[in-house]
């Protein structure tokens, strides 16, 4: 099946650092000038209201705090760019504040996903990497089967426990092709053979 054709007009990087290799997290988003630190505030789905942009890189934190140890991991900044012509230029920047809370040994080249659909019907993804006691491979489709922090992040990104708000990324997200989410389908964890020959493990 054919990628969808990258429509949204922003995105949202998310940059973290474990064990010296920083990882990258976009989030899409649509978003309107405002007279918030960032220049933009988010346009939330129905039913939501709209937030700075700004607030956006620390509340992201909020729900990946847990998957990380500050011993070997830092929280660094958020960067929004704007889509011009298909060309990412950029707009804003500012250090995250948030530290991680977790406490263990990462797992190297490990990766996470929460997948899920948009309102279109298409994949809308969201990965984590190298996270806590994050070896070997597991899928739950069960919400109730999930850990706490897992719920959280369903929740945040897909409104599975019901209790997202506007700062959530599932009040402002949207897929490649600039629609919101729609519904979650699975928790699925494994390792990442690309990450694999970054760590040099064979």
């Amino acid at each position: 099946m054919p990628q969808t054709p990258l429509d949204a007009p922003y995105r949202l990087g998310w940059f973290y650092t474990v064990d010296g290799l920083q990882h990258r997290m976009n989030h899409y988003l649509r978003c309107s000038p405002s007279s918030d630190a960032s220049g933009f505030d988010t346009i939330g789905r129905a039913g939501y209201g709209n937030v700075g942009v700004s607030t956006l890189p620390d509340w992201i934190a909020e729900s990946w705090k847990p998957y990380y140890d500050d011993a070997d991991t830092s929280f660094d900044y958020g960067l929004l760019e704007a889509n011009v012509a298909g060309a990412w230029l950029y707009v804003w920047s500012a250090a995250i504040t948030t530290v991680p809370t977790g406490s263990g040994t990462y797992a190297k080249a490990s990766g996470i996903c929460f997948s899920g659909k948009d309102t279109a019907n298409k994949n809308m993804p969201v990965y984590a990497y190298e996270i806590l006691g994050g070896a070997g491979s597991f899928k739950a489709n069960s919400y109730s089967a999930l850990s706490a922090s897992a719920q959280f992040v369903a929740t945040q990104y897909f409104n599975v426990g019901g209790t997202a708000d506007e700062y959530a990324p599932v009040a402002w997200r949207v897929s490649r092709g600039s629609v919101y989410s729609q519904r979650w389908l699975a928790l699925v964890q494994d390792s990442n053979q690309k990450l694999r020959r970054l760590r040099n493990i064979t």
